[in-house]
């Protein structure tokens, strides 16, 4: 499969539609427990392309994810999915934002 070249112009849009969207959410975060679960799901994705081995992004979206820490990184934003098609991780969680 032949992946897009997300251009900064392009991940900046992209990062500012999704943070919008989490805020007009509530900005529901995950707890530390599903964050990590997330990026375990990730890291075995052939669309993952790892940049440590706590960090890396997904070829889909360009979006960050990370193993813990809920600033840039899409697994901590409670209301948003994985983008492929079946998603390999839903949107939900319990936890309310505090940002």
């Amino acid at each position: 499969m032949e992946y897009p070249e997300f251009t900064i112009s392009e991940l900046i849009e992209t990062y500012s539609i999704e943070r919008e969207e989490w805020i007009e959410a509530g900005k529901p975060l995950r707890s530390a427990e599903e964050i990590k679960s997330i990026h375990s799901i990730c890291v075995s994705c052939p669309h993952f392309q790892p940049k440590s081995p706590t960090k890396g992004n997904c070829r889909l979206c360009g979006c960050t994810i990370k193993a813990k820490g809920k600033t840039l990184n899409k697994a901590a934003w409670g209301n948003k999915k994985c983008p492929d098609n079946p998603s390999r991780w839903p949107s939900g969680s319990n936890e309310a934002g505090s940002n």
